[in-house]
């Protein structure tokens, strides 16, 4: 833009027949003045975007003084760096400094109208305003379409860091629950398991077989005490579960009677299982199948497919899982949204992260959905 002001106002002066042709445009006064206030109004273009408003200045102003000083140049030389001018600060300042460049323009247009002889009547000068005004309306309302986008894109990122903010809360309020749980119905009955076992053994090594005996059934109860309150907790970290405290809680091996069941819903359903079976802790068998019916259950509510997988790969160090449907791919965001308080996802994947594992979910390339999990197995546990 501001090279072409700039070439504009020079043709004027140095290549007056290419820029007369029409024979309606011509530039009075010396060169010695009009050249550098045609070059200063030009290259102060260069600045619209840092500072609109006071190019404008500049460019009325030096337009107003070269009016004043030599008469009224009727050319492009003086008008077009005054449109570009008019045009940025419309655009990129506020309503008020705006209005009042719109005023400013127009009296410095003013001034040059009523320092031109030629000038009868409104007829000669109403076409140059009606330019004015539309180009300030067009740099409004580029202005109004940007403030517009920008508040519709901090909508967006207001709604996603609310989500975000309310998946974290969520994530820091199971885990302190869980921590809750664990030390208040798990630790105290531990620690005397622990204490028992010791005493125990010193009892063995003092030749009190007796004692030692009844030492070792007070570990059975305690053991199955303990027992019995961490089905409870797990069933409390399973508001969905119906089932008692008394109940035993599913596990791995009660994956092809929940694959039946998503059969029978509508969802011809494969199992693979890869390695050999080996034995799991109670609590992993636990996190495995709820994993495992969360995925399920989230592409019965969301992905509309026609066949899902459930893989079961047992490895030296691990358990792996992974669900795979062939459906539409929408579940990303339902289940934080479905109304269950944001325990979809979120829910497995503290489910993996209670022992050490993780969980990934996502689009599978050619279509569907899928998700995998990774259940570190304990040496001590197995």
């Amino acid at each position: 833009m501001a090279a072409v002001a700039v070439l504009v106002g020079q043709l004027e002066m140095w290549a007056p027949g290419f820029m007369r042709a029409s024979g309606n445009l011509h530039v009075v006064g010396p060169k010695w003045v009009n050249v550098p206030a045609f070059l200063l109004s030009g290259l102060a273009v260069l600045w619209r975007r840092r500072a609109p408003a006071v190019v404008l200045g500049v460019v009325l102003a030096t337009g107003t003084l070269q009016v004043l000083a030599v008469g009224a140049t009727q050319g492009l030389g003086w008008y077009l760096p005054m449109l570009i001018a008019l045009y940025s600060v419309a655009r990129r300042c506020d309503t008020r400094t705006a209005v009042v460049g719109l005023a400013l323009a127009v009296a410095s247009t003013g001034i040059h109208d009523l320092r031109d002889p030629r000038i009868t009547g409104w007829a000669d000068v109403s076409l140059f305003y009606d330019i004015i005004v539309l180009d300030w309306v067009a740099g409004r309302g580029f202005r109004v379409r940007q403030d517009r986008y920008d508040e519709l894109a901090q909508r967006a990122d207001d709604v996603e860091r609310r989500r975000d903010d309310h998946a974290r809360l969520v994530v820091a309020k199971e885990r302190e629950r869980i921590a809750r749980e664990l030390h208040d119905l798990v630790a105290h009955s531990m620690s005397l398991v622990v204490v028992q076992c010791l005493v125990a053994v010193e009892l063995l090594d003092a030749g009190q077989p007796t004692a030692a005996r009844e030492r070792v059934a007070n570990i059975e109860r305690a053991a199955r005490q303990t027992l019995g309150e961490m089905r409870r907790l797990l069933g409390m970290l399973s508001p969905d579960d119906d089932t008692t405290s008394l109940t035993p809680q599913p596990g791995v091996r009660d994956v092809p009677t929940l694959i039946r069941q998503v059969v029978d819903a509508g969802l011809p359903v494969e199992l693979r299982i890869e390695g050999h079976e080996c034995t799991l802790p109670p609590g992993l068998h636990l996190s495995a199948y709820r994993i495992i019916q969360e995925a399920l259950t989230n592409t019965l509510k969301h992905a509309d497919a026609g066949h899902a997988t459930v893989e079961l790969k047992y490895c030296p160090e691990a358990l792996e899982i992974g669900v795979i449907d062939d459906g539409a791919s929408k579940q990303e965001t339902a289940p934080v949204a479905n109304g269950d308080g944001g325990r979809g996802l979120i829910g497995m994947r503290e489910r993996a992260a209670l022992f050490g594992g993780s969980l990934h979910y996502g689009p599978v390339q050619g279509g569907g959905w899928e998700v995998r999990a990774r259940l570190p197995i304990a040496v001590g546990d197995q």
